[in-house]
């Protein structure tokens, strides 16, 4: 897409004993989050909007909680100003 973004991923649930563990087998794989972005970062997608809401339907396909947020920053868009960016968020909840 030839320009620099930044994707950060918020989830929330319900604490269970699992996550309360300590326990990394037994929570969000934090390696998950990085791969599923990365692949949606390498599609052809035209617009932010799509990329959150991409990276929100994957995660919340393979995760046990309740909500998800993903943030999506575009810096210095071509719109002719400097440093300026565009950030657009998206949620799903179960």
């Amino acid at each position: 897409m030839g320009t620099w973004y930044e994707y950060s991923v918020f989830y929330e649930g319900n604490i269970d004993s699992d996550y309360l563990m300590d326990s990394l087998d037994r929570t969000f794989n934090y390696e998950s989050i990085v791969s599923v972005c990365r692949e949606v970062n390498g599609s052809s997608a035209s617009l932010i909007e799509t990329l959150a809401i991409e990276i929100a339907n994957r995660l919340m396909a393979i995760a046990k909680i309740g909500k998800i947020t993903v943030q999506v920053t575009k810096f210095n868009p071509a719109f002719g100003s400097v440093n300026a960016n565009v950030r657009c968020s998206f949620s799903v909840c179960k």
